[in-house]
């Protein structure tokens, strides 16, 4: 994964950690995180990173973990772009 994501966002790992998005388990932790207690910027890289059907499929897994104020900014955008 791109190193231009904040390692704060993820605290909890050590920080060798390499954050492999094509692991699905990684990817759904990676999203939850950056989707959270990201930086625009971070969300930015994200999207850069994994492809529009791989971030909405992954969303649709884990919304339901997501803060309300996020899951209903992220239903709305892809309610407009689908």
């Amino acid at each position: 994964m791109n190193n231009k994501l904040n390692a704060k966002l993820f605290w909890f790992a050590p920080g060798h950690t390499q954050w492999d998005v094509s692991n699905p388990a990684m990817l759904r932790t990676v999203i939850q995180q950056v989707l959270t207690h990201g930086r625009t910027q971070d969300v930015k890289d994200l999207l850069k990173e994994v492809p529009y059907r791989q971030f909405y499929d992954m969303f649709e897994k884990i919304k339901r973990f997501l803060p309300k104020n996020v899951r209903i900014f992220w239903e709305a955008y892809f309610g407009h772009y689908q």
